[in-house]
């Protein structure tokens, strides 16, 4: 199902409405490296780092993907008060523009941190640190307080869970409460092993571990289907609905009166964390938009796909999810006749900050090694784009076309023609250009402008 630009502006309606988000921010660590010998210790392999940084996790990437969409998040969270990861995530949450007045600031509890170590495009390891110990008095009533002041505005109540025993049964009673109280909807993001005590809810988004948890928990058959563990959990948990995210076979939503299904898109996953989160901001989103649940699911299934082929967690905005969901152009759409529409398209990403690699291909080399080399073109940039030249019959052509095209490391692709590949790089005017072997290309110098006819 296409996304509509009407549902995207029912969205964009929203700009400067408030959501009120309590849940449990942390910080996700990325550090980068390369692997070139094990380790004679143990049979591990030795992880050379080379760079390391500092990105939203839990809660505050929920709170990035509302920010995202236009969306006045009051985030409702516990850091510590001294750690440099609260300080780090006040900043960072800051420079988004997302308010902080709701965080509490722990003298007893430090900030939650999640370590991966990333080696030659793949994690080798995680390391959690973080505080199991359930929230004291003092911070409790804090946080009550923070719920009052932040809910005066907010149109939805969303919960994080990170099963972090920040967001108990107490912090939920309460926000139920309030909720109530204003007439507003809560969803809720929940992870185990205590299911129960997110009764009364409005809705609830489970990933597929968290929906056998839950339905384990319940007493319901593992082996049932979803359709009937959907209903079973809505009914033993007082809740309207249930949203079942199911990673790339799409977005399940049950309720005792209405079932519907976005089926998955099927690529290339560079990094799942954090598209949970997306999907859930954009379900919560959604419903308070006022949308229905079959529309809330659609746009939640576009915008995670899209999270999933950047790297790290990426929240997704309206006008990129509007670009890829709605025109067909970047996921559905890759090769075009013209270069004109290509450095249209590419105006898109570059304002964005995206950076674009150029590189080309020639027919009769589309199948030697050719999957090794666009991947290493693309690892030094966001998009990359592939002119495919040389001599060849129409036939020819056309099926080294599809090969390129098929392949998820390749965002655009044309046809040189009777074009050069340097007046092709002129009127693009990519950030790096690639040469035969996927490396940067230094000898090739790309003069931007000097090819001002339409390609």
């Amino acid at each position: 199902m296409c996304v509509t630009k009407d549902v995207l502006q029912r969205l964009r309606d929203l700009k400067g409405e408030h959501v009120l988000l309590v849940g449990e921010p942390f910080v996700d660590e990325y550090i980068y490296g390369s692997v070139k010998r094990f380790s004679r210790a143990a049979p591990v392999p030795v992880v050379n780092e080379e760079t390391r940084e500092w990105e939203f996790g839990g809660a505050a990437n929920i709170a990035a993907n509302f920010s995202a969409i236009g969306v006045d998040t009051r985030l409702v969270g516990l850091l510590g008060s001294s750690d440099r990861e609260g300080s780090f995530l006040i900043n960072l949450l800051e420079r988004r523009d997302i308010r902080t007045d709701g965080i509490v600031r722990s003298n007893v509890h430090r900030t939650a941190r999640k370590t991966r170590v990333m080696g030659e495009g793949h994690q080798m390891l995680r390391i959690d640190c973080e505080d199991f110990e359930p929230i004291s008095r003092h911070d409790r009533l804090e946080f009550y307080k923070k719920i009052d002041e932040c809910a005066k505005k907010a149109m939805v109540v969303a919960i994080a869970d990170f099963a972090q025993r920040t967001v108990d049964v107490s912090i939920i009673q309460y926000v139920l409460k309030v909720a109530r109280e204003k007439n507003i909807s809560v969803i809720a993001t929940p992870r185990g092993p205590e299911f129960a005590k997110y009764s009364g809810v409005d809705y609830l988004k489970l990933n597929r571990f968290a929906y056998a948890d839950c339905a384990r928990q319940l007493g319901l058959e593992p082996s049932a289907s979803i359709s009937k563990n959907g209903v079973a959990i809505c009914e033993k948990l007082s809740c309207t609905g249930v949203f079942i995210t199911l990673g790339g076979d799409g977005i399940h939503y049950v309720s005792k009166t209405e079932e519907c299904v976005a089926r998955g898109f099927k690529h290339e996953v560079y990094e799942a964390t954090g598209a949970g989160g997306v999907a859930f901001s954009y379900i919560a989103s959604s419903l308070a938009a006022g949308l229905t649940v079959r529309e809330a699911i659609h746009i939640a299934n576009n915008a995670a796909s899209i999270s999933v082929r950047h790297k790290k967690s990426y929240p997704v905005s309206l006008d990129e999810l509007e670009f890829c969901g709605c025109e067909g152009v970047g996921r559905h759409t890759k090769v075009f006749r013209k270069w004109a529409t290509v450095k249209r398209v590419l105006g898109y990403f570059k304002n964005r900050n995206k950076r674009v690699v150029f590189t080309t291909v020639n027919i009769v080399d589309a199948g030697h090694g050719i999957i090794e080399i666009l991947e290493r073109a693309r690892s030094h940039g966001d998009v990359l784009v592939v002119a495919l030249g040389g001599d060849g019959t129409t036939e020819e052509r056309e099926r080294s076309g599809k090969l390129l095209s098929a392949l998820e490391c390749v965002d655009f692709m044309g046809y040189l023609d009777h074009h050069s590949e340097k007046e092709v790089a002129n009127y693009l005017c990519p950030d790096v250009c690639a040469d035969e072997t996927g490396g940067v290309n230094k000898r090739f110098v790309v003069t931007c402008g000097a090819v001002r006819a339409q390609l």
